[in-house]
């Protein structure tokens, strides 16, 4: 992973700018970085944040930590703690307060109460659902503690691809010949290459691409460049701070290359493609619930059941049971939520409330509520 350039920490010197890396000195700090990851798991990102800050004050160089920081949270699942919609929880909360000023926190709570009751969840799971929508909301459903001192590796290891990542030209050195790896140099731009017998040299002018496109090809190239027993790199970089002044980066393996490492070679094994039958969908999908099912978003969750569905913004059904819920709505004894719950239970509905609400019916809560009226809206009680 290539680090944003405001959190790659350098010095320039005349026409040289050196990447810093991190060393065994700061191994202490890793270590406190790790432990309050792992000591955050369940809170929130915004929690999160809150006790990182506290780090910066150990006296390291706060682009250090943040670094740091930004890239253990590669190590981190991310998880909405939203119970329902938290768009559709904020507009039934805005509903229920009108044009009232809720000065109080009983006041406020009597309104999440009365929302909650409404979507048959507790006060607390409303709250929460409020803004999960937000990163600072996110919580922490887990953190796969990487080992300090090979961290510390990889974090040079994008120190360095943050340096690159304003290259305009790179001249690579390495022993042996490697077609692969000149392969890979040539998506990166035009590539000349030299050899003098004892080494071989590829001179890089690097074409003009996306800098997210560009990250991921300097990260394949300088993993590979790494395995290699002998190399050094040297690059003319425009000025990360933004002037159009050029800079000449330097790095090779006997020195910086010690401490660095990339990402670990994946291994491919080819399997015979193996026929699956087409197992038919659900004829009813909660968008809300299959997103956080699958960890996607909403349009995902949509583009995988686009063919057969009618889309009710919260609902996905398919025609034919939407043709047989109506029905089974039509034909139900009385209008009280307690029996249309158990009709649209038979008929496969896990949450009555959405279903109603996408077909037009609207809820009129009562105590009891299986005793609430349920309306189609426009029609009249």
């Amino acid at each position: 992973m290539i680090l944003p350039t405001e959190l790659v920490v350098t010095r320039k010197r005349r026409d040289r700018i050196e990447a810093v890396y991190a060393s065994e000195e700061h191994l202490s700090l890793v270590k406190t970085l790790i432990s309050v990851f792992d000591e955050n798991r369940k809170n929130t990102r915004g929690e999160l944040k809150e006790a990182l800050a506290d780090c910066e004050m150990l006296g390291f160089d706060y682009k250090l930590v943040r670094g740091l920081a930004y890239l253990l949270e590669g190590f981190c699942k991310f998880e909405s703690r939203a119970v329902i919609n938290p768009m559709r929880a904020r507009v039934s909360v805005f509903k229920a307060v009108g044009k009232r000023v809720i000065d109080s926190v009983e006041e406020r709570n009597r309104v999440l109460s009365s929302v909650a009751f409404k979507y048959n969840i507790s006060t607390y799971d409303l709250d929460r659902s409020l803004y999960g929508d937000l990163d600072d909301e996110q919580e922490i459903s887990s953190f796969d503690k990487p080992d300090p001192t090979q961290f510390l590796k990889q974090y040079n290891f994008s120190v360095a691809l943050g340096v690159l990542g304003h290259a305009k030209s790179l001249r690579i050195t390495f022993s042996g010949e490697d077609t692969s790896f000149e392969r890979q140099c040539t998506e990166l731009g035009v590539v000349s290459v030299s050899d003098s017998g004892k080494a071989r040299e590829l001179l890089i002018d690097i074409k003009s691409m996306r800098k997210s496109t560009r990250a991921q090809k300097l990260d394949k190239m300088l993993t590979m460049l790494l395995r290699k027993p002998s190399w050094s790199v040297t690059s003319v970089i425009s000025d990360p701070g933004g002037s159009r002044k050029m800079y000449s980066f330097s790095f090779s393996r006997d020195v910086e290359g010690k401490l660095m490492e990339g990402k670990k070679p994946s291994i491919k094994i080819r399997a015979k493609p193996v026929k699956r039958k087409k197992v038919k969908g659900p004829d009813i999908v909660d968008v809300e619930l299959e997103s956080r099912k699958l960890g996607d978003t909403w349009d995902a969750v949509k583009a995988q059941y686009s063919k057969g569905y009618i889309d009710f913004g919260d609902l996905l059904i398919t025609l034919e049971k939407l043709e047989s819920v109506k029905s089974a709505i039509q034909g139900a004894e009385n209008m009280l939520f307690d029996t249309l719950k158990n009709v649209l239970r038979s008929e496969g509905v896990k949450n009555p409330v959405l279903v109603l609400e996408s077909l037009g019916y609207a809820i009129e809560w009562n105590r009891d509520r299986g005793q609430s009226l349920v309306y189609k809206v426009g029609s009249g009680n």
